[in-house]
């Protein structure tokens, strides 16, 4: 019996941390995980409404395939090229006709203040490109998690941006 239920809880482990495909948000998802570290804490309750809202406007979005599937897989091209990428672990990219939503890990900050965060160096070296221009930052959320930060962030679709592509 104790095996059985470990082996249930192994298995939902493990496929919260397994990458979802493309336009496919789970349940054991990095957002569900903020969620609850929010909720858990009355200190965040501007926060975990803001989260909320912020994931709100993308996933209740109409989807467009035309514009959302190309802009995903250029997003993902782009964080994974960038130099800082090296240190990014995506479990979520889905993009929206509002705009799109990135889940996903960084691996080792470090812990010097004056070093900026990977994700931070790789959304800088974003907004320098047509992909950048097509979509505007939006929104970050993060909890630590052991030697890990996990994130949620949020791009909204500029107006007037039909395809991303560069």
């Amino acid at each position: 019996m104790i095996l059985a239920v470990v082996g249930m809880i192994a298995g939902r482990l493990s496929r919260a941390h397994a990458p979802a495909e493309d336009g496919a948000m789970g349940q054991g998802d990095i957002y569900h995980q903020i969620l609850a570290q929010y909720a858990a804490d009355p200190a965040y309750t501007k926060m975990l409404a803001a989260l909320t809202s912020a994931h709100q406007k993308i996933i209740g979005a109409a989807d467009d395939p035309d514009w959302a599937r190309p802009t995903e897989r250029q997003l993902r091209e782009a964080l994974y090229a960038d130099p800082a990428g090296a240190k990014l672990d995506i479990r979520s990219l889905a993009c929206r006709k509002s705009g799109c939503e990135v889940q996903f890990f960084e691996t080792n900050p470090s812990l010097n203040p004056a070093d900026p965060p990977a994700w931070l160096q790789a959304v800088e070296r974003l907004k320098l490109t047509d992909l950048g221009a097509a979509i505007g930052f939006d929104a970050n959320f993060f909890w630590k998690s052991g030697n890990s930060v996990m994130f949620v962030m949020t791009f909204r679709r500029r107006s007037g941006s039909g395809d991303a592509s560069p």
